[in-house]
């Protein structure tokens, strides 16, 4: 269907044989777009997740120290923390009350699903307050929760050194858009010339900047997806 979609484009707005050259590239884009649009979805829902779970974790560490079980802390939390890390909760407390799981299978599986560094140290902290004893548990979580609080400061830290390299991969990936409008209302005889007399460069140089969008955006925001 990609490959249909680029043809008739192509055909009908350069030539036949366009159509024909670019079919392949259409064909890749339509397998590769819904893998990109998933893993952008994943992304965005884990970070989420990871915005709210620092400050589940200390919801859990006080009501643990006032005199809660594991389980009821959890319960409590969900009360305290939004979409979506909310939904999970309740998944974890229905999986062990109704589904006949222990605590840290249930927090073991939402590890699983995000593969995150910080839920796995929940999974793990939550596995040694259940076999362990729960007398460590605030404190475990606590620590837990320091623990994210300065993996999110490194992140910003990185993201704030790392801003002009991103908008300068940005903005020179557009400097061959901005050269062609240019020369589209500055230089039309020159534009159509390209247009007609030069397409093969013309389709060459759209799919290389679409193959560098591709590469800086997944630099630039999905490193660790």
């Amino acid at each position: 269907m990609g490959a249909l979609i680029t043809f008739l484009i192509f055909n009908l707005v350069l030539s036949f044989k366009m159509g024909l050259m670019a079919a392949p590239f259409g064909l890749l884009l339509a397998k590769k777009i819904p893998v990109l649009v998933k893993k952008w979805r994943f992304y965005f829902l884990r970070k989420k997740v990871l915005e709210e779970l620092e400050g589940a974790c200390m919801v859990i560490s006080s009501t643990v120290r006032g005199g809660l079980t594991l389980l009821d802390a959890y319960k409590s939390t969900i009360n305290y923390v939004s979409s979506p890390l909310k939904e999970e909760f309740e998944t974890i407390v229905n999986q062990v009350q109704y589904g006949g799981r222990t605590l840290a299978e249930a927090v073991k599986g939402f590890s699983k699903k995000y593969e995150s560094p910080e839920i796995e140290m929940l999974y793990h902290a939550t596995y040694l307050a259940t076999t362990v004893g729960g007398k460590e548990v605030p404190s475990i979580m606590k620590n837990l929760s320091n623990s994210i609080r300065e993996r999110k400061q490194i992140d910003k830290k990185i993201k704030a050194k790392t801003t002009y390299q991103r908008i300068s991969a940005v903005t020179i990936s557009l400097i061959p858009i901005m050269i062609l409008f240019t020369f589209k209302f500055m230089a039309p005889e020159l534009y159509q010339s390209l247009l007609f007399d030069a397409r093969i460069f013309l389709v060459i140089g759209i799919l290389l900047t679409v193959v560098a969008w591709y590469f800086i955006f997944k630099i630039m925001n999905f490193e660790d997806v």
